[in-house]
């Protein structure tokens, strides 16, 4: 029996029988067998060589950090839709942002602090914050 070796990431065509099921060039035929594990493990294969297994796309959701909502521990939890416990995301602000929601922005020294199903919580570490600042969260 001849073996051949393959280089990491090399993809070889794969035969079932004498019918070539997938090539470099993706699926020739259906599989012989009517299982559909089986077809959609050799179109996920088909799609992996192509490429198609990406990140997903990532999601920007708008929030304001308002002015009067921050609380006596520098704290302000504000809604989030998509956010998940387990996300990953950044918050940043928004491209309309002005010269003095920047500087207060700046001030404030804000991190994202806690994170659960629809709500994120941000806590300041410099001054509070006494105007309403655009920001948005891009999930990742």
């Amino acid at each position: 029996m001849q073996t051949n070796q393959l280089a990491p990431g090399e993809v070889t065509d794969l035969v079932i029988g004498n019918r070539t099921l997938l090539d470099n060039a993706g699926l020739t035929e259906a599989p012989p067998i009517a299982a559909k594990n089986l077809t959609a493990w050799l179109q996920a294969l088909r799609d992996g060589i192509k490429g198609a297994f990406k990140a997903p796309r990532s999601t920007s959701v708008p929030f304001t950090l308002a002015a009067a909502d921050w609380d006596e521990n520098k704290t302000q939890t504000v809604s989030v839709t998509g956010v998940k416990l387990a996300s990953n995301g950044v918050v940043l602000p928004d491209h309309a942002i002005t010269q003095e929601q920047a500087d207060a922005l700046n001030a404030a020294s804000c991190l994202l602090t806690d994170q659960e199903a629809d709500a994120i919580t941000v806590t300041c570490f410099g001054s509070v914050p006494t105007v309403d600042i655009p920001m948005f969260m891009l999930l990742l």
